[in-house]
Parts: C-alpha cells; sequence; structure tokens
C-alpha cells in the first residue's frame, strides 16, 4: 500500500516541513535515510573540482523539492519547490484556517490566490529566466512568463503586482510555476546566509558550526562552550562536557601497531568515542584510560565517511611564511584572500630534516585535563590570531631575527600574522603555508574497503604528516580528516 503525499507546512524565512533553514546537511541526510518510504529518489549535486565554493544541493525527485547548502558550514540556506509537487503545501493565517499552495501539473495557484493567500507586495521580472517573482520576506513566488508577453515586462510596461485582477493585459491568468522559502530577502547574499536561523535539529543544534581550535600538542579548544579538551582527559571529563557519544567503537586487529613502540595490551583494545554531530573522533588508550587521539571530520562530498559526520568546523593557525622571493602569501579557505605585505628576509637555512624540539609542549600533570578556558600563552595580545598554538614543520625558525611559533608550544612574536587553515582551505594552499616552497612530507595513499571484496568507489586519498597532524587530503585538494596527535 503506498504511503500518502506527505503535508508541508510553509513558513516564510523558517522552513518547509521538516526542513529548517540553518539545519547542517548532515541532519537533513539522516533524516531522509530514516524517511525512505516517503523520499525514495534522492540526488546530491555538488561540485567535484571544489566543493568548498560553490553550493551543494539535494534533489527530492519526487516532490520538486531542491535544498540548497551554502558551502561553508553546509547548513540550509534556500529550499525551492518547483511544479509538479504532489506534496500538499499549507501556510497558516492567523485566525482562519490554513490556505493550501497548489503547485500541482494541472491546476496550480494563479496569481491572484497567491496575493489573496498572502496579501500585496512588491514583484520583480528575472530576465535571466523569464518570469516574474512575487517577493516577500523569506520568500519568493515565481510566475513564468511566455514570449509574446516577456518584451512588455522587459520595457517596463507590465507589472502583474499593479494589474486588475492579477491578470496579463490579454487577460490570461499567471500561474505560480516555483516556490521558495530563504533567510533575507532572496538568500543568495552574505547577508542572508548570515541571517539564517539556528540549526534547529537535534540536541547539539545549538552548537553546530562552533569554531575549534587546534591547539596543537596539548589539544582542542571549543569556542562557544569556552572549554579546552586536553590529551590525557579521561572518559568521564568527556562525557560530562559533551554527552554520551553517538557510538563507542572498540578497535580490532589495528594493522598500525606494528609501528607502535609499545607492547600490546594483555587483551585491552583501544576504543574511540564518535561524535557524529560534533565531527569528532576520540581515541582512549585501551591501557591508561585517557585520551590520546583526536580526528576531525570535514564532510567533504565525494569522501567516504560523507554524510557519516557533521562539518566539524576545525582552525589549525599558522605563521604566514613565504618562499624565497615571493611577495604575496595566500590564506587558505574561503575566509580569508589574498594579503599582499612586504617581502620578509630569507630565512636562514639549517641542515638536516630532523623535527625540531623546542621548550614546552609538556603534558600537564596536576592541571584539570578539561577546563573553561585556553591555556595560558606567552603572548599578552588576546586576539585568537595569537591565543593559540600554531604549526612549524622543522623547529624554530629566524625571520628577521624573531622565532616563529613552533609545534612543540615555543611562541611565536606577537607581530607574527596567523593565517587560519580550515574545512574549505585547499591542500595546495595549506602546504604554501606549511612548508613554503617544498613539501610537507612524501604522501601515502589511502584506500578504504567497505567490505570484503567491495570496492571504494571514491577512490584513495592521501596522507601527509607533521609533527603531530595527518591531513587526509582528497583527490580534489580537499582536506577531509584531519588527525591530531600529542608529541611522543
Amino acid at each position: 500500500m503506498a504511503k500518502a503525499s506527505p503535508v508541508l507546512a510553509v513558513v516564510p524565512g523558517f522552513g518547509i516541513g521538516p526542513f529548517k533553514l540553518g539545519m547542517p546537511l548532515g541532519a537533513v541526510t539522516t533524516f531522509l535515510k530514516s524517511q525512505y518510504d516517503v523520499y525514495k529518489r534522492v540526488d546530491l549535486l555538488y561540485s567535484a573540482k571544489n566543493p568548498s565554493n560553490a553550493d551543494c544541493k539535494v534533489a527530492l525527485r519526487d516532490f520538486g523539492v531542491e535544498l540548497v547548502f551554502e558551502p561553508v558550514l553546509q547548513r540550509l540556506k534556500s529550499i525551492s519547490i518547483r511544479k509538479p509537487c504532489p506534496a500538499t503545501l499549507t501556510y497558516h493565517i492567523d485566525g482562519r484556517e490554513d490556505g493550501v499552495i497548489d503547485l500541482s501539473e494541472d491546476a496550480s495557484a494563479a496569481f491572484q490566490q497567491i496575493l489573496h493567500l498572502f496579501g500585496p507586495s512588491s514583484g520583480v521580472f528575472d530576465r535571466a529566466h523569464d518570469r516574474f517573482k512575487l517577493v516577500y520576506p523569506g520568500l519568493t513566488l515565481s510566475f513564468p512568463v511566455s514570449k509574446d508577453k516577456q518584451k512588455l515586462f522587459r520595457d517596463h510596461q507590465v507589472d502583474l503586482t499593479q494589474q486588475d485582477n492579477g491578470t496579463f493585459p490579454d487577460g490570461s491568468v499567471p500561474r505560480i510555476s516555483e516556490m521558495s522559502v530563504h533567510a533575507g530577502s532572496d538568500g543568495k547574499s552574505a547577508a542572508d546566509a548570515a541571517a539564517l536561523p539556528g540549526a534547529g535539529h537535534g540536541s547539539a543544534a545549538s552548537h553546530y558550526g562552533e569554531p575549534v581550535a587546534i591547539k596543537v600538542n596539548e589539544g582542542l579548544y571549543f569556542e562557544w562552550r569556552r572549554s579546552m579538551v586536553k590529551f590525557g582527559a579521561s572518559p568521564q571529563e568527556i562525557i560530562t562536557l559533551f554527552g554520551a557519544p553517538s557510538q563507542a567503537f572498540f578497535k580490532a586487529g589495528d594493522k598500525m601497531t606494528i609501528h607502535s613502540t609499545f607492547k600490546p595490551g594483555a587483551g585491552r583494545s583501544d576504543y574511540f568515542f564518535n561524535y557524529f554531530d560534533l565531527g569528532v573522533d576520540m581515541l582512549f588508550d585501551g591501557r591508561t584510560h585517557t585520551l590520546c587521539k583526536f580526528v576531525l571530520h570535514a564532510n567533504q562530498p565525494g569522501h567516504f565517511d560523507f554524510e557519516r559526520y557533521y562539518r566539524c568546523n576545525f582552525q589549525l593557525l599558522v605563521p604566514e611564511r613565504r618562499a624565497k622571493g615571493s611577495t604575496t602569501s595566500r590564506a587558505g579557505g574561503g575566509d580569508a584572500g589574498a594579503t599582499e605585505a612586504e617581502p620578509a628576509k630569507p630565512a636562514k637555512s639549517r641542515k638536516g630534516k630532523g623535527k625540531g624540539k623546542g621548550k614546552g609542549g609538556k603534558q600537564p600533570g596536576g592541571d584539570p585535563i578539561v577546563s573553561d578556558q585556553p591555556t595560558s600563552s606567552s603572548s599578552s595580545s588576546s586576539s585568537p590570531a595569537t591565543r593559540f598554538d600554531s604549526i612549524d614543520l622543522d623547529g624554530p625558525e629566524e625571520v628577521d631575527g624573531t622565532v616563529l611559533r613552533n609545534v612543540d608550544g615555543s611562541s611565536a612574536p606577537a607581530e607574527t600574522t596567523m593565517l587560519t587553515l580550515t574545512p574549505s582551505t585547499l591542500w595546495p594552499e595549506a602546504e604554501c603555508q606549511l612548508a613554503p616552497g617544498k613539501r610537507v612530507s612524501k604522501s601515502v595513499a589511502f584506500n578504504r574497503e567497505p567490505a570484503t571484496n567491495a570496492s571504494n568507489p571514491y577512490g584513495s586519498t592521501y596522507l601527509y604528516a607533521t609533527s603531530n597532524v595527518i591531513f587526509e587530503v582528497m583527490q580534489n585538494g580537499q582536506i577531509a580528516t584531519l588527525t591530531i596527535t600529542p608529541s611522543s
């Protein structure tokens, strides 16, 4: 027996049915999986070359619905419904029964019916798509204009909002073909994206998109919670801060133990706390039951783990550095652009490629492992750019007589320009800052097999290692995951 088509309530500026503006992409895909008997044909549309600079779309083919997500935090920014839509679309009118917006194939709502339902408003002719748009706060309705009438609209001779009875000059009736719910004026500008409501889904909704600063060799700082999670934390401390994990996973048959300097424990397996709604995995040592590793997920489309995690809004600060002769440095990601600067003196060369071992970076002893403030920094500045440690591949380097911040915790000067690597940063841009003029490390191909005798349809990714951070990079240059470990 076929299930009846759903009834979707239209709320301008907020959402349609179960889809609320600001929802994370992961929350939407999780919901669709749980409602497979209703939403059976679902397509994911994204830019394979550079998904961080293009909207991601989820199309519900059976209902003519298109969900559009902004690329930085992957939040739902607009919802479009095109004719024909078999679902029942309702709009609540105060003091009266709900009105119905008809987007069916044979009898879509007329212009005058829409005015009666939503009230009068302004309109504009969309020259690119030859349609007239009736615009309300958080809602846009489109009416196609046939070729023989387009010149009248292009020459501003006709405005449907000024026509008697809402008809074309020849008396024909304009009928709706598309409806869009969005934030702000049209949901396309940066201001509209900033006006998106809260995520509105799940227990972690108020914290979705929270900046997570990577404090190398110490842990993670969750900015909105004002909490520092350090290496060495106990499972109880993590559960107190974040609640129970989405899943606990015990490692079995770890192939990487061959590289370990420790002897295998007596039947004690390391285990993960998987927080899918944070985009973070935390690994605990099976013998000491202390936190020893973080894995941060960017939820990149086309990655093996896509849809499994929400995007973690991680931030890794690195000092701005350039190769010899370079006068321009590029900041990674969509949040920062090219920065013009005076050329710095070349860094003093050093022999060898060994990792630098500076002072600091010692695992804290009696201090609380999970605190409500970041640990102190040698810099007196309170700006985020100087509050957290950054990464330096080869230890301290002198530039103009000063020492840059090192991965082991030694300090960068207050005047050092810091750049932020985020999930939107492309690997070539990140590598330019991590190791100007050279490769970070030799890459290792990583291919995940979903099951025995099964192939991975997404292909291999590549691993690049620094002292305390392993970058998993996709073939299109997107950073898929970061693995953070303390110094040995």
